[in-house]
């Protein structure tokens, strides 16, 4: 438990919160991230998050390391109940290029079956515990978890890179 709560006071301490409407985004925002010394990723940053500029609400928040450096975390949420969406994107510039880690959950109102039979390009690979392994044409892996609710959280992760601004 002495554990649990020194992550959490480390947590706090070395992040930021900040909730924008979609109008403010692009200014409000991208001004919090460069206070935090992270620059060069402007581009990436807008159109990793181009889905939650779109939407009317949503939550943002944003870690780093104290001293700034060529790392930034961004964790937004946004849609409505049944149909929302938790995007976490860690970007890392690296001289000419930013490096994007993301791990997106959808959270679907119907279960994870049916979830899957309404988006076909999901092929079933197994089942491990509470979690249904997917996998898309393309490579990419999804986790799928019906809820007690009887609600699919489809989980994926993805890498990208774009050009530095």
């Amino acid at each position: 438990m002495k554990l649990v709560r020194i992550v959490f006071v480390a947590i706090f301490l070395f992040s930021m919160s900040f909730s924008v409407n979609a109008e403010d985004f692009e200014s409000k925002f991208l001004a919090m991230v460069h206070r935090a010394n992270f620059v060069g990723c402007d581009s990436a940053i807008l159109k990793e998050f181009g889905d939650y500029i779109k939407s009317p609400n949503g939550r943002v928040t944003t870690d780093t390391f104290k001293k700034g450096g060529n790392t930034y975390s961004i964790t937004a949420t946004w849609g409505k109940t049944g149909d929302s969406l938790y995007q976490r994107s860690v970007f890392e510039k690296d001289g000419a290029t930013c490096h994007v880690y993301q791990t997106t959950i959808i959270s679907d109102e119907d279960n994870c079956m049916a979830y899957k039979e309404k988006n076909p390009a999901w092929k079933y690979v197994e089942a491990t515990g509470d979690y249904m392994w997917t996998k898309n044409k393309g490579g990419v892996d999804a986790l799928m978890q019906t809820t007690k609710g009887g609600n699919c959280n489809v989980i994926y992760q993805l890498t990208k890179e774009f050009p530095a601004d």
